[in-house]
């Protein structure tokens, strides 16, 4: 994680090895997938009722 002292940063090594890119990957296609799906259910609940208030007036 990078540091800030006095207007120079320092950066840690990071190493990663190919399996942890894979898992990464996946993590995060798993994630994504949670987040599109959540939003898919959200959508589905909110326009009925958008409808619903513009038909209301």
């Amino acid at each position: 994680m990078p540091r800030r002292t006095e207007g120079t940063i320092t950066v840690r090594t990071l190493r990663l090895t190919p399996i942890d890119l894979v898992l990464f990957r996946i993590e995060t296609d798993l994630s994504l997938a949670d987040l599109r799906t959540e939003g898919m259910r959200t959508e589905t609940t909110w326009r009925p009722r958008l409808g619903k208030w513009h038909a209301d007036g």
